[in-house]
């Protein structure tokens, strides 16, 4: 008799969470677009990047910008370096796996590139940030990309 009884604890915990982890969603950032970008690049040189228009996130990145709420993408101005940064704003929370396989696509796409004739922009690549976090995403290829990343973290609290 107690088995039975210990089995429907255990059937009913595992139930609990298996259910509760679909319904604890991260609640979406009220941070202004403007202010989580400007935030998020604020320990590296941005005068080393260009923001590219419409046209070239749809060229470079394969992602259609008007899909999204906001995008931003940082494509630095040296084409020998992979240094770029990709902040996007989504219209709605399923969008983030869609903007995750893109960048990594995007990723391996250069990775292919790089590594022929420059394996340390190829390494950079490999170490790569991809983040997504409610209604907001990152990609990040750059040497401080833990500290970029921790910014736009700490930037999306600030709507909190």
């Amino acid at each position: 008799m107690k088995k039975v009884q210990v089995l429907r604890w255990i059937v009913l915990v595992c139930l609990v969470i298996f259910v509760g982890q679909y319904l604890i969603v991260p609640k979406d950032s009220t941070t202004p677009f403007k202010t989580v970008a400007k935030d998020s690049v604020k320990d590296i040189s941005v005068s080393d990047y260009t923001i590219q228009e419409n046209r070239n996130i749809r060229r470079f990145l394969s992602l259609d910008p008007s899909t999204y709420q906001h995008i931003r993408y940082y494509k630095n101005k040296d084409t020998m370096q992979s240094s770029e940064i990709v902040i996007v704003q989504f219209k709605s929370d399923d969008q983030a796996d869609d903007f995750k396989q893109a960048m990594q696509k995007h990723v391996d796409d250069q990775i292919k590139i790089f590594d022929g004739y420059l394996p340390k922009e190829a390494d950079l690549l490999k170490q790569c940030k991809i983040v997504t976090q409610a209604n907001y995403g990152i990609y990040v290829t750059n040497k401080k990309a833990d500290t970029v990343v921790n910014n736009w973290q700490q930037s999306l609290k600030k709507g909190d």
